[in-house]
């Protein structure tokens, strides 16, 4: 399709388009150091720059991989703040990923193994709930979890619906402190939405 791009001298290119990057292509510029010194993510072929994080955001980092590691317990594994490949164009930096089976991975996480996915979100929220919601049900991730410190909320996302034009999760729940949530690859486990933040 094409696109219209607005120049520096204010006339219009017809017919160009975006570059989209490749999850290979992505990783090996930051092989040879282009992203040195930033914290970026690939999303949908686009370079994003992501925040600074904020004290509640470390605390819960720290505190909620505690809770799902103690709640899936053996067979699984808790991967905190590394890629997440989707190819061919997504590797988001998700806060926690659950994924299924053993730590000693080649090739890195990949969207087949993840059973949960979770985002800590404050200044991303908006983002959070829509573009990576979208991105992670096309997916095809069956669980989607964003830690809400704004309202100190968990939104759950469940059932994901895939289509090339608008991928969502079916099931959208929020959650308040006091409440708790059995993930849907541990059944007869409860995780308290108190400990999953301050």
């Amino acid at each position: 399709m094409a696109v219209a791009i607005q120049t520096t001298v204010g006339k219009t290119i017809s017919g160009a388009r975006p570059w989209r990057w490749s999850v290979e292509q992505y990783y090996k510029a930051g092989a040879v150091g282009l992203f040195e010194g930033g914290r970026v993510e690939l999303l949908d072929g686009e370079i994003i720059e992501m925040p600074p994080i904020g004290d509640d955001h470390v605390a819960s980092s720290i505190g909620a991989p505690h809770a799902l590691l103690k709640a899936f317990g053996d067979g699984f594994e808790v991967s905190v703040q590394n890629p997440l490949k989707i190819p061919p164009t997504s590797a988001p930096e998700p806060d926690i990923v659950v994924i299924r089976g053993s730590w000693r991975l080649s090739g890195g996480v990949t969207a087949e193994q993840a059973v949960l996915v979770v985002e800590i979100s404050d200044s991303t929220l908006h983002d959070d709930l829509t573009k990576k919601a979208m991105l992670y049900a096309r997916a095809d991730i069956p669980e989607y979890w964003v830690i809400d410190l704004l309202k100190r909320e968990l939104v759950t996302h469940r059932q994901p619906i895939r289509s090339e034009a608008n991928s969502y999760y079916a099931q959208v729940q929020r959650l308040k402190k006091g409440e708790k949530i059995a993930p849907l690859h541990a059944p007869d486990s409860l995780v308290a939405v108190s400990d999953l933040m301050l």
